[in-house]
């Protein structure tokens, strides 16, 4: 699949399956996040295989599964909401491309689980988390 392909594919998925992400996945995510980080001067981490994303209640109520997120942070400088909002979405698409499945959350994420695994200094920024894995609905597209 194509970048141009994924951005008619996308789509917000918060209900996930339990397959685990494979080495191989895991690489290819790691790789491009490890691009966006050198190209921007980010501090992005993918978190696999741990629920600590939501906070309890939001978990119950509106998500299932969410166990690999991607980390948006980098220093707090000029420009760094624009740089991680552009990497964030390179990100999704790129997972789209993959055959993962994404969901970009802003605000009903733990802040502080996000901080610890992000081994975040004083001077660091996150401003959201993108979700990543296998969705339990795949989205059909009218072609």
């Amino acid at each position: 699949m194509t970048l141009q392909e994924a951005m008619s594919a996308r789509h917000k998925v918060s209900k996930y399956t339990d397959k685990p992400l494979s080495a191989a996945v895991v690489r290819q995510l790691n790789d491009r996040i490890k691009a966006q980080n050198q190209k921007y001067g980010l501090n992005m981490k993918l978190v696999t295989e741990s629920k600590d994303a939501m906070p309890g209640i939001i978990a119950a109520l509106m998500s299932k599964g969410v166990k690999n997120y991607i980390i948006l942070a980098g220093s707090d400088t000029p420009g760094i909401d624009e740089k991680l909002g552009y990497s964030s979405a390179d990100l999704m698409l790129y997972a789209q491309t993959i055959g993962l499945n994404s969901w970009w959350i802003g605000g009903m994420y733990s802040r502080k689980n996000a901080k610890k695994n992000a081994n975040a200094g004083d001077n660091t920024k996150i401003i959201g988390i993108v979700v990543v894995g296998y969705g339990e609905n795949q989205r059909i597209l009218n072609t």
